[in-house]
């Protein structure tokens, strides 16, 4: 389907003279229309029109009445094509040999063979003074020229259509073992599966990789991937992509580099000539880390290799669980232990018994030699891991009044929420408020809730959230929780939350420290804790209070901290 681009250019005139009753003063009409006017094929879906791949066309009809002549003029390199064609046609089969970079044809197809800017030119000629009468769209174009001007006795229309053309891609990358360049292909480079015996080999060792990194240039890419059928990942769009090989063999693979909307669209792709022989890993075969929980309880580890498929191995895990609250202190067996299904890497284990997320739990393994990699070493025994049990999603439904992503009001006096502002009190000045709402930094969306002052002097406060007016919150256990983010030239420690009729809201909030005891500081943190609610059913608040007692060293510099994705997170209560 195609999109039709009309300017119409009109003039005319007309003699009147003055008269009285029964008598004319004798005159000619002039009933000659002169309308310069054109179309343009271009397509409707695309972001920019006049952004066009190179070997394509575009069709021109000049629709001018009463000119003296006309002629559409291209740059050298360009070629018309004759009538007849079909998009699916090869279109260098259709170029009219026959004339040059000009033609005076109503109609003119033009093949596009120039890379870059490239200017079509409509000139109407006519023998009577034009206006432009472009409209405003026309007029404001960066791909439409238009010129009026007197030659020769005659007033010249002149047109121009610029087009961005864009060129074929011609993918360019280099392969790096180790830091070390290893492979470098140019865009000139054209690698074929005909020429793998001369490719190189280069081993590597189970678990280990390789880093691909993309240097194509020409013509404007904005994608890629790489594809590796036996890597990890087995296929990336990262600029630099390092690739890791678990199983023994020899192994190859590609890359593509890519142009997608809004450009107008291409992709080329080159082997990567490279025959990657993963051979067995130096390195122990160990416990990786990533020790979680998901949704349906089922636990699973990381290993540093891919993982054969075993069976019983079950008894060889322990897996201790305690809850506080109840008392609960048992090792539960494993009913199945095997390889995860999805990512060789890591190995699930299913309880025979059910699990909750209040619980604490410790996974060990004795070993014995019957997990092994795909380059055959064995697992090696590792002493009890802690579990990071799966939380559910934030139930407070999305907003700016859990999120800080809108703001609005007086930034000393209010915030805006889904139902509308709320009061925060006194709240320094307009130019320095004590408490805002800030996009210079956010940790979802776009903007965050900012307390800044000038030495901690006295307590601050906000009233931070409406609960009821926006959620019914339903009895249970919750695991409360903000993002936090401390600028590092603040010495604050914690700071306090009350409740509104709810008093469980009432709650101490420590920062997290470093493994040094340091206050963790310039990154995004968790500051979470776990409490026990009625029903929540009535409009309340939640005031957040910083004070000098609590934070004895931030009462001479600036302090300043962002707070954002306010969560409350359902907690599973061991029966």
């Amino acid at each position: 389907m195609k999109k039709i681009g009309i300017i119409t250019l009109l003039f005319s005139s007309l003699f009147i003279a003055s008269c009285e009753e029964n008598e004319f003063a004798p005159f000619t009409p002039q009933d000659e229309l002169s309308d310069a006017s054109w179309i343009l094929s271009l397509s409707k879906n695309a972001d920019d029109p006049y952004n066009v791949n190179i070997d394509t066309f575009m069709s021109f009809f000049d629709l001018s009445i009463g000119e003296v002549s006309h002629e559409w003029i291209i740059e050298d390199g360009n070629n018309y094509l004759n009538e007849g064609y079909k998009s699916t046609d090869s279109l260098p089969l259709f170029i009219n040999t026959n004339v040059g970079v000009s033609i005076t044809e109503k109609k003119a197809h033009v093949f596009f063979r120039n890379k870059g800017l490239n200017t079509v030119t409509l000139l109407n000629k006519f023998e009577n003074p034009v206006n432009l009468n472009f409209s405003e769209d026309y007029l404001n174009s960066d791909n439409i020229e238009a010129n009026l001007y007197e030659e020769n006795g005659l007033y010249v229309v002149d047109t121009k259509f610029i087009f961005d053309v864009y060129g074929k891609l011609k993918p360019a990358f280099k392969v790096l073992q180790d830091g070390v360049e290893i492979l470098s292909i140019t865009e000139e480079d054209m690698p074929s599966i005909d020429d793998m015996s001369t490719w190189p080999e280069i081993e590597v060792e189970a678990a280990a990789g390789l880093t691909f990194v993309d240097l194509t240039t020409d013509d404007r890419p904005n994608s890629r991937q790489w594809l590796f059928a036996d890597g990890v990942p087995s296929q990336t769009n990262q600029e630099e992509a390092f690739i890791k090989f678990f199983r023994l063999g020899i192994y190859t693979g590609s890359f593509r580099s890519m142009r997608v909307a809004p450009l107008p669209t291409d992709s080329e792709t080159k082997l990567v000539p490279l025959k990657i022989k993963v051979i067995q890993s130096s390195l122990p075969f160990v416990f990786d880390g990533l020790l979680t929980e998901d949704e349906s309880e089922k636990i699973s580890f990381r290993v540093t290799g891919e993982v054969d498929p075993f069976s019983g191995e079950e008894d060889k895990f322990t897996v201790h669980v305690t809850n506080a609250a109840t008392g609960f202190d048992q090792v539960i067996p494993v009913q199945n232990a095997h390889v995860k299904s999805d990512n060789g890497t890591f190995i699930e284990l299913n309880l025979s018994q059910p699990i909750y997320n209040s619980d604490v739990i410790t996974v060990s393994y004795s070993g014995g030699g019957g997990i092994i990699s795909t380059d055959e070493r064995a697992l090696a025994a590792f002493d009890a891991k802690p579990v990071v049990m799966h939380i559910g999603n934030n139930i407070l439904k999305s907003g700016g009044w859990a999120t800080y992503a809108q703001g609005g009001g007086s930034l000393n006096r209010a915030f805006l929420t889904p139902n509308g502002l709320y009061w925060v009190g006194a709240n320094g000045t307009v130019d320095d408020p004590d408490w805002s709402w800030s996009n210079e930094r956010a940790f979802d969306g776009d903007s965050s809730l900012k307390f800044s002052v000038d030495g901690l002097s006295k307590p601050f406060q906000i009233f931070s959230y409406g609960l009821g007016n926006i959620d019914n919150i339903p009895a249970g256990t919750y695991a409360v929780s903000y993002m936090v983010y401390l600028e590092p030239e603040n010495n604050l420690d914690m700071f306090r939350t009350f409740g509104d009729i709810v008093p469980e809201f009432a709650q101490v909030w420590n920062f997290p420290v470093d493994s040094g005891g340091d206050t963790i500081k310039g990154e995004w943190v968790k500051v979470q804790n776990i409490i026990t609610v009625p029903a929540i059913t009535t409009k309340l608040k939640i005031t957040l209070n910083i004070n000098p007692a609590d934070n004895p060293n931030a009462g001479s510099t600036r302090q300043t901290m962002f707070l954002d994705d306010f969560s409350l997170k359902e907690v599973e209560v061991r029966p």
